[in-house]
């Protein structure tokens, strides 16, 4: 498969033989304090057009009783397990370590799968056998907003080059859609507990060592507006004084800073230090976003070359004095707000 991580995105032959026993995936939900959608959430999986797996719900010491939402729920596929509260990390961890299957398939409490996820990551496994995570595409909606249940038809597989369309596109997997291999799980050592970004920490780390997989169809649907882990932490004001460094990022840039320059890493070097770019890119804006200018203006030294274009005008800008940056700041969110009013008189007319 070497070859093909050459490339961005590859077509993928067929390697599974006809006639083998389909794949046994283990389910895994982590459950802390999600009682509205706990239900929805489990019976999108045991809807499943493909029936084999195992689905383990693991209450991570939830307070709201939300594990009795699957009162009645009578399948042999269904497990819980309950454990004081340790965090998602922990509770994906144990699920993993008390379920069976080749591949685990994550799904979060309050997000659900359309009934053909299952079936779709099966033939992204079927068409690449040395695959460590496969994925398929999702869409974001408000919990409440209503999704039509259909299947779309047409799709493409295909392997990539995991960081170079990371860089492009953060959800490219998305911890509801993502599987991973069991041996691939064991080897990388799970999940460390970062809040956020322990999930894409995990994608890093198989990514660097085992080709990644994904389908453009849509199976999955990612609920916002339901307290998650990003949404929470939303209302973090800054990171440590001083001086920043990659390390300070976020969990997935600290691993890549330590290894792209690795000899064995070599070939993916371009590719990782793109995505690390795009990361710290993020984190400017969030500190813009923010109104705190110092932590950016420290930020956008961090970038690494070779530099996109637009990152390199970015770096220009901070050489502006504090009270220019937020002028523009300023000058930024009028026209945001303005543009938002616009658009809703439009839509009245």
């Amino acid at each position: 498969m070497a070859n093909v991580q050459q490339n961005s995105i590859a077509e993928l032959p067929t390697c599974k033989p006809a006639g083998s026993p389909p794949n046994l995936f283990s389910v895994v939900v982590p459950l802390y304090n999600k009682k509205p959608y706990i239900r929805r959430c489990v019976e999108s999986v045991l809807q499943q057009t493909f029936k084999k797996f195992e689905l383990l719900v693991v209450d991570d010491g939830s307070t709201d009783r939300g594990v009795l939402e699957l009162t009645g729920i009578e399948d042999p596929r269904l497990g819980i397990l309950r454990q004081e509260n340790q965090g998602v990390a922990a509770a994906r961890n144990a699920g993993v370590a008390r379920t069976k299957g080749e591949w685990i398939a994550f799904l979060d409490a309050d997000d659900f799968w359309l009934v053909n996820h299952l079936q779709e990551l099966d033939k992204i496994i079927a068409s690449n056998c040395d695959a460590g995570l496969v994925a398929t595409g999702h869409v974001e909606r408000t919990a409440d907003q209503e999704f039509p249940l259909v299947t779309h038809e047409f799709c493409r597989i295909a392997t990539l080059d995991y960081f170079s369309e990371a860089a492009k596109k953060m959800g490219v997997v998305c911890s509801s859609t993502a599987a991973v291999r069991r041996s691939a799980f064991n080897t990388v050592g799970g999940f460390e507990n970062f809040r956020p970004g322990q999930d894409r920490r995990l994608w890093s780390r198989i990514a660097l060592d085992f080709p990644v997989a994904v389908s453009s169809k849509v199976t999955a649907v990612y609920c916002r507006g339901t307290g998650g882990v990003i949404e929470s932490m939303a209302n973090v004001t800054s990171r440590k004084p001083g001086k920043l460094t990659l390390a300070d990022v976020t969990p997935d840039v600290a691993l890549l800073a330590g290894c792209f320059e690795e000899k064995k890493y070599q070939n993916k070097r371009n590719s990782i230090v793109a995505y690390l770019n795009s990361r710290v890119h993020g984190s400017i804006r969030g500190a813009l976003y923010r109104g705190n200018v110092h932590e950016a203006r420290s930020l956008s030294k961090l970038f690494i070359s070779p530099r996109l274009f637009r990152f390199r005008i970015l770096s220009y800008v901070f050489l502006l004095p504090d009270v220019c940056i937020e002028m523009m700041l300023v000058l930024f969110r009028a026209r945001k707000l303005l543009w938002k009013k616009n658009s809703k008189l439009t839509v009245l007319e």
